[in-house]
């Protein structure tokens, strides 16, 4: 069989792995009363993390401001109500964002299953900030909540030691969610080549064993988007974690990866890279497609910041 990048296949026929990370309610579980909120904080270092389950579920992180990680402390995510009745039980997201004496805080009452949310704060020579996400909705036996919630305290410049990661990140994309992301990103030329920070891949014949591509930001950039190529001989590959390292070793992320036709491993991390060199770090390097230059098939998309 020729091994080549193949089109992508828009309806599936089996179902696909969804990798799990740090979202509530929290693997193994599929939802809790129905709720899923996951979530993405960045612009600080998280160095404990406890959950509790106290009739409201949450997530409760503590850590250091890092104004190096783009200049923002910012929250993005999605609440999600997966048997949603309708008007007759309402239910509500609150979402606020501290850094210093800056605060963003926004109250919804959605209307529909979803409700997506994405606030920040400038850090600035803030010394402390916070932020909180709650869920909560209606039933005919009670209120049902969730939340995740953190105080930061002091400034993480290039992370306290050990840390590997500067966010907190929030489950890994659906299936049908990362199916149609890739299609968007990835569906023709010129919605491939919109947008692209780094492309390393073509459609010659691969093999295994990808080393960590490179790129250049000369300013904040924010990532929206990451697909990693695994054709592993025909087989693919489970889903495993995609990361940034700048020249200085920090690491940005990782952040778990949802294989779309097993294949392809897509990411939508959703945060902001400040200006510097930075390799592409996978999981799996045994199974990663590489030719020609040796360097893993990645495709990275975002948009510099003002």
């Amino acid at each position: 069989m020729r091994k080549m990048l193949v089109a992508l296949i828009f309806f599936l026929a089996v179902p696909l792995a969804l990798a799990e990370k740090g979202h509530l309610p929290p693997p193994p579980e599929e939802n809790y009363n129905s709720m899923i909120l996951d979530y993405v904080v960045t612009g600080a270092v998280f160095e404990k993390k406890t959950f509790s389950d106290d009739w409201t579920r949450s997530y409760t992180y503590t850590g250091k401001l890092d104004p190096s990680f783009g200049g923002v402390l910012r929250v993005t995510g999605q609440a999600q109500w997966l048997t949603y009745p309708g008007p007759a039980y309402p239910w509500t997201v609150s979402v606020s964002v501290t850094a210093g004496h800056k605060t963003e805080s926004r109250d919804y009452s959605p209307t529909s299953k979803t409700q997506s949310f994405d606030l920040s704060v400038p850090i600035g020579k803030a010394q402390d900030g916070s932020f909180r996400i709650s869920m909560s909705r209606s039933s005919s036996y009670g209120s049902r909540n969730m939340g995740a919630s953190g105080s930061m305290h002091g400034i993480a410049v290039t992370g306290p030691s050990g840390t590997s990661s500067v966010s907190v990140t929030g489950s890994a994309l659906s299936p049908q969610t990362a199916h149609d992301l890739l299609g968007q990103e990835m569906g023709s030329e010129e919605s491939k080549r919109k947008n692209q920070v780094l492309f390393s891949g073509n459609d010659q014949a691969v093999a295994n064993g990808g080393r960590p591509p490179q790129f250049q930001l000369s300013g904040p950039t924010r990532i929206h988007f990451i697909m990693s190529y695994h054709y592993n001989n025909g087989q693919g590959a489970n889903p495993g974690t995609i990361a940034f390292r700048r020249a200085d070793g920090k690491m940005f992320g990782p952040w778990a990866a949802t294989a779309v036709n097993k294949v392809y491993w897509v990411v939508a991390p959703g945060t902001t890279l400040p200006a510097g060199n930075y390799q592409v770090i996978d999981s799996d390097p045994a199974s990663w497609s590489q030719n020609g230059t040796g360097f893993g098939h990645v495709l990275v998309k975002g948009t510099q910041e003002r």
